[in-house]
Parts: C-alpha cells; sequence; structure tokens
C-alpha cells in the first residue's frame, strides 16, 4: 500500500460529507484511508458511516475524546501505508491528490513531498492559492531547516506535507500540548528527510475555522507556543549556526501573526507590548528576505510602529475592496 490517508475528526459535521466525498473521488483510487472520530458531541461520526458506506477502502472507528495529538497517534499506530497523508476533517482534497503524488513518487521516491493550496478564509466568498515557491523545486535537508525557521514558505502544518511512514519510528505527538503539536513532530520529521520535492499544483484545500484554537489565541496558548518553538530553534542552530537569520525571521513572522489575531480580540496590553517589541527586535531580518512578498513586510512595518495606524489602514483597503466584490456578485 503506497498511501495511508488519516483524518482526526471533532465536532466536523458541517464539512465532513465534503471531505470524505474528495477522497473517495480519486482518479487514484489504491489507498486506506482511516477516519478516528475522537468523541464528537454532534453527527460527525453518522455522516462518516453514512458517506463511507460499503468502499472497503475506508477504516473508521469511535472513541470517546482524547484529543487530537492521541489520536493522530492512533491513525499512525493502524496505517499500513508507505507515505503518510493528513486530511483535518474540516478540509477537502483535488481529485488528482494522490495521482500527481503517485507520479511523483514514482519519479524520485524521495523521504517527503509538500505541495500547493488554497485557503478560504473566514470571509465569506473570499480565498487564495498559497504557491510555495515559483517552480517545483528539490530542497536539500539544509534547505529544508531553513525554510522551517522562516516558516515563510514552510509553514507548520502536516496536511500539506506527505512524509514516508518510516521516518515516524519513534515519533509521538506530545498529549501535554494545547496546540502546536504539528511543529515538534514535524521538527522532528525535518532532521530526518534528505530530500523534500514541492509538487507546484494546487492540490488541497484548507478551510480557516473561526471556532479553531489559532483563531482564539490567549496569552497561555502564545507562552506555550513559544516554548515549542524555542526548542525548534535550539535544534535547527545546534546543526546549522548560519541559519541565524532565518531564526529570527521567524521570530518576526510569528510576532505578526500574533499582533494581527490579538490587535482587538486580546486586553491584555502587556503581551501586544513584547510581541510588538519582538517584531521591531527582528523587524531588519525580515524586511531584507527575499521569501517574504511586498505585502506582508508592510503589515510588519505598520505593525511594528503602531497598531492603531495598521486598523486604519487595513480598515480603509476593506472599504475600498468591498464595492468591487459587490459588483462582482
Amino acid at each position: 500500500m503506497l498511501f495511508s490517508i488519516l483524518i482526526p475528526v471533532y465536532n466536523s459535521a458541517l464539512y465532513i460529507e465534503q471531505c470524505i466525498e474528495s477522497i473517495k473521488s480519486q482518479s487514484y483510487e489504491i489507498f486506506e484511508c482511516i477516519i478516528v472520530d475522537d468523541g464528537s458531541t454532534d453527527n460527525s461520526f453518522d455522516l462518516i458511516k453514512k458517506s463511507v458506506k460499503d468502499d472497503l477502502r475506508f477504516i473508521i472507528i469511535s472513541q470517546s475524546n482524547k484529543g487530537v495529538s492521541d489520536t493522530r497517534n492512533k491513525l499512525l499506530e493502524m496505517s499500513n501505508g508507505e507515505y503518510i497523508v493528513w486530511v483535518d476533517s474540516d478540509d477537502f482534497v483535488d481529485l488528482d491528490l494522490l495521482y500527481n503524488l503517485w507520479k511523483e513518487i514514482s519519479n524520485s521516491r524521495e523521504d517527503a513531498y509538500i505541495f500547493a493550496y488554497t485557503c478560504f478564509e473566514s470571509r465569506p466568498n473570499k480565498s487564495k492559492v498559497i504557491e510555495l515557491f515559483k517552480k517545483q523545486v528539490t530542497l536539500t535537508s539544509k534547505d529544508i531547516l531553513k525554510q522551517l525557521a522562516k516558516e515563510v514558505k514552510m509553514p507548520s502544518f502536516l496536511w500539506n506535507k506527505v512524509i514516508k511512514k518510516s521516518l515516524y519510528n519513534n515519533l509521538k505527538f506530545s498529549s501535554e500540548r494545547t496546540m502546536l503539536e504539528d511543529y515538534e513532530i514535524l521538527t522532528s520529521l525535518f532532521f530526518k528527510i534528505n530530500r523534500m520535492v514541492y509538487i507546484n499544483n494546487n492540490l488541497y484545500f484548507y478551510r480557516q475555522n473561526s471556532n479553531s484554537i489559532t483563531h482564539n489565541l490567549n496569552v497561555e496558548i502564545i507562552a506555550e507556543n513559544n516554548v515549542v518553538i524555542c526548542k525548534r530553534e535550539k535544534k535547527i542552530l545546534e546543526k546549522y549556526p548560519d541559519l541565524l537569520t532565518e531564526v529570527k525571521v521567524g521570530r518576526a513572522y510569528r510576532a505578526i501573526s500574533y499582533l494581527t489575531f490579538l490587535r482587538k480580540i486580546c486586553d491584555d496590553c502587556n503581551i501586544k507590548h513584547q510581541e510588538q517589541k519582538k517584531l521591531r527586535k527582528y523587524l531588519y531580518s525580515f524586511l531584507l528576505d527575499k521569501d517574504v512578498n511586498i505585502k506582508e513586510k508592510l503589515v510588519a512595518f505598520l505593525l511594528s510602529i503602531n497598531l492603531r495606524m495598521y486598523d486604519i489602514i487595513f480598515l480603509l483597503y476593506s472599504s475600498k475592496m468591498q464595492p468591487n466584490r459587490e459588483k462582482r456578485n
């Protein structure tokens, strides 16, 4: 078996049918798909059973709620494929996802593959294709850690990275993590990968969920994140001390992400001040990085100066764009 598709589910009734349908309809039909419902309180499991029906490629399990890390560990233990394909239950995949992967694996048989994706933002009818690189490219071990340190082109998601199962040996997702269980695993995996191929095809459709933990940041979560990331940075710099500039870019990138979420929903001025101070400290490295686009540099510059100024310009830009969207509709 070449592919194991693994789907952890918790309260995904709204989207799980579309997710499963996109997998059932794959043009490359040989795969196993394992779905573990982690104690959903909605009718997710009933919808899963209805969607899968008698398709023997699917294995479905319902368990009492144990958390996403334990669920991912169970999925890995049950999998039999040579390559692991993670899919989040509120997303869906291109119908040629496995076919494109099969073509590339047949040619190169590398340790890992990564691909472009579409991101559906929280605003209605708003989406964008995220192309990580301008063309297909093969990354070396150092290239991978360089991009992981910066995060600009290598966000720490599992779902757009297909990696040999053998590299997961002796690795487990930490049940202590509220979030960022991906970060720890990916750091360990990336130190094992010799080469990774970027496929410049849009093969995954990621739906941003306003109820997810990444959209409800608080001081405790940020502190937990920073502990995980500090360990990752230490490991990267121990192996490649010359990647310090890339680490600085990553610190600025995360400060921008935190400030973007926190600027209105968090009343803790101290944490916002700390993140803004961090952004200012590493702003120079961020602005000079060639992988950062002009819009991202402008956002970083505005956030580093004044959060209120960023809000004003953001609102002006949004109001300017609104009539155009209405006209197209």
